[in-house]
């Protein structure tokens, strides 16, 4: 089941609810694609083209925020292994701005943690959770 988290900033008001984990729908990579930005999805499609026995792990929807600007991407995380375990596909998620990868942000008891505000860059923002979805 996947659960909702709510950011606040009290600095500049900055604010959003993000939609993390995973729900019923995510047990197949097909039903996966549905989920994933346009360019991901004919990503992995290619991969599933290309490939049999191919086993993969995912932790949901997530959150990704880059190292210079702070800006915040929710995304689709998952990975992809081959039949010899190694792995072909991990989700990226690059700044369009500062043109570098974004790192994903780490969630503690189900909240994100320490995540810095895209707007004013306070780092002591407010994570509220308690919402699930299916």
């Amino acid at each position: 089941m996947g659960h909702g988290n709510f950011v606040l900033c009290k600095s500049c008001e900055y604010e959003r609810e993000f939609m993390l984990g995973v729900g019923m729908m995510y047990g197949s990579l097909q039903n996966i694609l549905e989920f994933m930005d346009k360019r991901s999805s004919d990503e992995v499609s290619k991969i599933l083209q290309e490939n049999s026995d191919l086993h993969f792990e995912t932790d949901g929807h997530c959150v990704y925020q880059c190292r210079n600007c702070f800006s915040i991407q929710e995304k689709l995380h998952l990975l992809i292994y081959d039949k010899q375990e190694k792995l072909i596909y991990r989700t990226q998620s690059k700044c369009s701005k500062c043109k570098i990868k974004r790192r994903r942000v780490r969630e503690k008891d189900n909240l994100l943690h320490q995540i810095i505000c895209p707007k004013c860059k306070n780092k002591e923002l407010i994570v509220n959770g308690g919402l699930c979805w299916d």
